[in-house]
């Protein structure tokens, strides 16, 4: 019968639903419910035809009901698994407060906690965060002489404890800055701020001393430009007298996606989503940043699946990555180029690097090309200026040529000659020996320094490695970082100008580190008068076209000078889990969209 097959039906799914529940586990909550089904029965009636003549009776069907009690079985649903992202660093950030790193690891950690007044995008397109828009001309934002620039503030974003962001937060950060009671990383550019207002709450009104072209990298998340909350550094000010090694240093509130939860030096940094983050909450509950040993122990935690992203790669790790079925690369130029710096301060540097001669020999004597072709797997190309690759490059300069017999040439001519027939060049009683430090345990730059090493041997220049951990390698002149005290001849990282061209704290005299001013950045002691006048020209050139005029004079000065050794163009290689979904990298700013990041679980 049609009504009995219904019923055992229903029993028998519920006998099934039962099982499954009883093998699951954790077990869930059973819910038991009744439910009414009524079913429609056809009832079939029999009807009599004419014997004489036959003809077509419509059939009559009676519908009877029956109820059906059914037992249907839910369970409560398992919490969902919290999304997290891993990423690897290979070098501890120095500080979490942007007033006291400039360091990238920092940087790229920094990011997902803290805000500025504007950020960019992969595009190194403009993206307005504390700032509703971007001041221009046109908006009313900056005046005509380029001398104020207002900006209105949105409102309602709120800092990691609540308390609401405000125009007070931002006058406080230059404060702070320019506190001499603190010793910022630098203070370039803030200190051509001469007053900062703040009608309301919601404007900020900066008056500089005179236009500044590069007013725009200021209270944006690169050069100490983020800003910091007022109620909660203030009193670390009163108490303490200054800001350096305060708490809030390790243990940031910022107004970023992600708020800060623990530092365990050596192992991990761990930040979970910020709820309130005013673009909307983050897709991935918490990041996790694994600090590693080695470049190789973030290539075998790839391998096993460990973290989710790898930064910093190297050219020779490409094929590395490619191997790994789970992982995909993301490459991207951002500006970046490997730069050999000389050490022209008197007294620290080595005398013959005085002599641009000298300087020109050094540069000559490097086969750049041959050490893309063989360690970098010809990737890239040889760096000639410090702003490749940007709308103020000089492209009429190349890259220095290979000719050792020339370098041999030129240092003859200086006289540095091989007086005693050692190999190694000298000079009144002085050999020709040049300390060569870069950051222990990069692989690639130690393999670099091995064959410039021997390339520099083949002129008659004997290069001493003498390399240091890059948490020392980078230490400020206060703490005796051995680069910006001056100990070495030549030394070695990758740098870049950007969002802005302007890198005048490298290169003018003002910016040379003493005791009476440690947060000096020229580090390598350039000082020319020539190139103070047109790094000041430039400075205040509000006109594009106007200051990339002046921005080919310093780059063509920079060349005949020989104030650095530009070695190859760099890539931002990363490596990226398939689980990862909607990561974009930024040019300028990597990790601009970590509020968006998703994985599939």
């Amino acid at each position: 019968m049609l009504t009995k097959k219904a019923t055992f039906g229903a029993l028998a799914i519920l006998a099934v639903v039962s099982l499954l529940v009883a093998c699951a586990a954790p077990t869930p909550e059973v819910v038991e419910k009744e439910v009414v089904v009524e079913k429609e029965v056809p009832v079939t009636v029999e009807v009599e035809k004419e014997v004489v003549v036959e003809r077509e009776v419509p059939v009559t069907v009676e519908v009877e009901k029956e109820v059906v009690v059914e037992k249907v079985v839910t369970a409560t649903p398992l919490p969902a698994k919290p999304k997290a992202v891993t990423i690897s660093f290979f070098e501890e950030p120095d500080s979490l407060n942007p007033m006291y790193s400039g360091m990238w690891f920092a940087d790229l950690a920094m990011e997902l906690v803290h805000g500025g007044l504007w950020t960019w995008d992969e595009n190194n397109d403009f993206l307005p965060d504390l700032a509703l828009e971007v001041p221009t001309k046109e908006n009313g934002g900056l005046s005509e002489d380029g001398k104020t620039i207002t900006v209105k503030l949105r409102q309602g974003v709120k800092w990691h404890d609540g308390v609401e962001v405000t125009s007070a937060d931002v006058k406080f950060t230059w404060e702070m800055i320019m506190d001499e009671r603190n010793t910022p990383d630098s203070r370039y550019g803030f200190d051509m701020i001469e007053s900062i207002d703040t009608p309301d709450d919601y404007t900020v009104v900066f008056h500089y001393t005179e236009p500044y072209a590069a007013w725009w990298t200021k209270f944006g998340p690169m050069l100490n430009g983020y800003v910091l909350p007022k109620h909660v550094l203030e009193p670390v000010l009163e108490e303490k007298g200054t800001l350096d090694g305060a708490d809030y240093n390790r243990a940031p509130i910022g107004f970023g996606p992600f708020k800060f939860v623990e530092w365990m030096s050596g192992d991990h940094i761990t930040f979970e989503k910020n709820t309130d983050y005013w673009r909307g909450a983050p897709k991935l509950d918490r990041i996790f940043i694994k600090i590693v040993e080695s470049r190789e122990a973030m290539l075998a935690a790839l391998k096993t699946g460990e973290i989710d992203v790898g930064v910093y790669l190297l050219f020779p790790n490409i094929p590395q990555v490619e191997e790994m079925a789970d992982m995909h690369l993301v490459n991207v130029a951002a500006g970046w180029f490997e730069i050999y710096w000389l050490n022209l301060r008197e007294g620290l540097g080595h005398p013959a690097l005085q002599d641009v001669n000298v300087r020109r020999a050094i540069a000559e004597a490097i086969d750049r090309q041959e050490i893309i072709d063989t360690l970098l797997l010809g990737e890239t190309t040889p760096a000639r200026t410090f702003w490749d690759s940007s709308y103020y490059e000089n492209t009429a300069i190349q890259p220095y040529p290979f000719d050792p017999e020339n370098a041999k040439k030129l240092l003859d001519e200086a006289g540095w000659v091989d007086s005693d027939g050692d190999g190694v060049r000298d000079k009144d009683g002085v050999k020709l020996s040049l300390r060569h430090v870069t950051t222990a345990g990069n692989q690639l730059r130690e393999d670099v320094q091995l064959v410039v090493q021997q390339m520099l041997a083949d002129v008659g220049i004997e290069m001493v490695i003498q390399n240091a951990p890059y948490d020392v390698f980078f230490e400020a002149y206060a703490e005796g970082g051995p680069i910006a005290i001056g100990e070495y001849d030549i030394c070695g990282w990758e740098d870049g100008a950007f969002p802005d061209p302007d890198v005048s704290y490298y290169f003018i005299c003002d910016e040379i580190p003493t005791e009476d001013y440690p947060d000096g950045s020229n580090w390598s002691g350039y000082c020319f008068p020539e190139l103070d006048e047109l790094m000041s020209a430039q400075a205040t050139e509000t006109d594009p076209v106007a200051r990339k005029a002046i921005y080919d004079e310093i780059q063509q000065f920079m060349y005949d000078n020989v104030l650095f050794l530009p070695m190859w163009d760099s890539l931002d290689i990363n490596a990226i889990h398939n689980r990862m979904k909607d990561f974009k990298y930024g040019p300028w700013i990597p990790y601009f969209n970590a509020w968006q990041w998703d994985v599939t679980q």
